[in-house]
């Protein structure tokens, strides 16, 4: 199992959770609004100076799925119409998961 973490700006979030459903993932938790820095495109603090914010979806996949994943964001990042359209992504392996 490996954990993925993306984070986009909030303008993108439908796209993400579109390009996460069309891998087969349906177990996800979405954070609409946060505020902080991605290493691309602008600052997004809510505030007069930095507007609007970020969004992050997560989820605990089969390792099986997450280049596939993978590919499909940065294909997706391949149109994006600006740098601040971009999506960020990575994993990490998931050393236990409890569910029950």
């Amino acid at each position: 199992m490996k954990m993925i973490y993306c984070t986009c700006n909030i303008s993108v979030l439908d796209e993400l959770i579109e390009l996460v459903k069309a891998q087969n993932i349906d177990n996800y938790q979405v954070v609409e609004k946060i505020t902080g820095q991605d290493l691309v495109g602008d600052p997004r603090l809510n505030t007069a100076v930095w507007p609007g914010f970020n969004s992050q979806v997560v989820s605990i996949v089969e390792a099986k799925k997450v280049p596939q994943l993978s590919r499909a964001i940065k294909a997706y990042n391949q149109r994006a119409i600006n740098r601040n359209e971009i999506i960020t992504f990575c994993s990490w392996e998931v050393e236990e998961f409890i569910s029950q």
